[in-house]
């Protein structure tokens, strides 16, 4: 009986261990590094549409989307300009809603590269659940670290550290 109890106890375990955590993934990588261009992949693993992600940054200079997947709208937001909230320029995001930008990023970036959909658009592109979106590019002197992904109403979803694959995917 303890044999089987702790047989069926590690197998438990084990299986706990293998099911994957529903995570955003943001692949962070070079582009062109003479030049500064760098890119990202946005990987949705959870359980949530996503309709925006940010990524903190000390010298972002410009934001670009070039993806096939989603229609977002992107642009490099200061911190000053985050902690204001209502930003209108980035498709009506309301970033004060998605809390401080101190809370968000390190405390090394002063601004954050800002993917988000049309708040005015009466059918939002999201990135679904399970699926991956290509074409975020940046132009940086150095790769950032933190993000945040969040749904249609501003609730965080996923927050972590940008993986920096060695090679384009």
């Amino acid at each position: 009986m303890n044999s089987f109890f702790s047989k069926s106890a590690l197998l438990a375990i084990g299986l706990f261990l293998a099911i994957p955590a529903n995570a955003a993934i943001v692949n962070e990588y070079w582009i062109d590094e003479a030049n500064g261009i760098g890119g990202y992949d946005l990987i949705n693993s959870t359980t949530s549409n996503i309709y925006g992600f940010a990524v903190g940054s000390s010298s972002a200079t410009a934001a670009d989307n070039f993806s096939d997947t989603v229609a977002w709208n992107s642009y490099v937001i200061t911190h000053s300009e985050w902690d204001l909230g209502l930003y209108l320029e980035i498709a009506d995001v309301d970033t004060q809603t998605l809390g401080t930008f101190e809370s968000l990023f390190a405390a090394t970036s002063d601004r954050a590269v800002l993917y988000a959909y049309d708040a005015f658009s009466l059918n939002p592109t999201y990135l679904a659940v399970d699926t991956m979106a290509t074409g975020f590019q940046f132009n940086t002197f150095g790769l950032v670290s933190q993000y945040v992904t969040f749904d249609r109403n501003y609730a965080i979803i996923d927050q972590g550290q940008a993986t920096h694959p060695s090679a384009v995917p």
